[in-house]
């Protein structure tokens, strides 16, 4: 079964032995139940679509960004990671960063959005990347395989872990 949980939802999953593996960003708060093990890091550019009033500013400031809608990740619990990039009061919470850029796509407001997704809306024109006055550069959050420490490891699951981990390895 391959689900797509995010944020404190995926943490939650592991605890109550739902999901055997999980791959996640680096929580801000990690738990001593649950083992994490680097994948690499994401770059979290800031997008938004061509025809927003954003894509003409040359570096946003910080008021400029909160003067519009946000589209951020979040999970189906309010804890504190879904707030770790809010900038705007103004914030549309979606369940998958797919999600996110199907609604900047469509000119619905801005956000960050993991750069692998981006490469073909940049390509098309269908999104724009801007950097605010406030960062020196887009976000980066590490990547995480996570597994709780108390769950058998299963031949199946370990097969699985170390694909992964082989696989991240190669690409540092």
């Amino acid at each position: 079964e391959l689900l797509f949980p995010t944020l404190e939802d995926l943490t939650d999953m592991l605890l109550q032995g739902r999901a055997q593996l999980g791959i996640g960003y680096q929580k801000l708060q990690p738990l001593p139940a649950i083992s994490a093990r680097s994948l690499g890091h994401v770059r979290m550019p800031f997008v938004v679509a061509p025809s927003h009033p954003l894509a003409h500013a040359p570096a946003p400031s910080r008021y400029d960004l909160q003067q519009y809608r946000q589209i951020t990740v979040t999970g189906r619990q309010d804890g504190e990671e879904r707030q770790r990039f809010r900038h705007s009061n103004q914030t549309w919470w979606v369940e998958s960063d797919q999600g996110v850029l199907t609604l900047i796509r469509r000119g619905l407001g801005w956000g960050n959005v993991p750069a692998f997704l981006l490469q073909d809306a940049l390509r098309h024109g269908e999104v724009v990347a801007f950097e605010p006055d406030f960062v020196a550069a887009a976000p980066t959050l590490a990547l995480e395989l996570l597994w709780h420490t108390a769950t058998p490891c299963g031949p199946a699951r370990q097969w699985l872990r170390q694909a992964l981990l082989d696989i991240a390895a190669l690409a540092e």
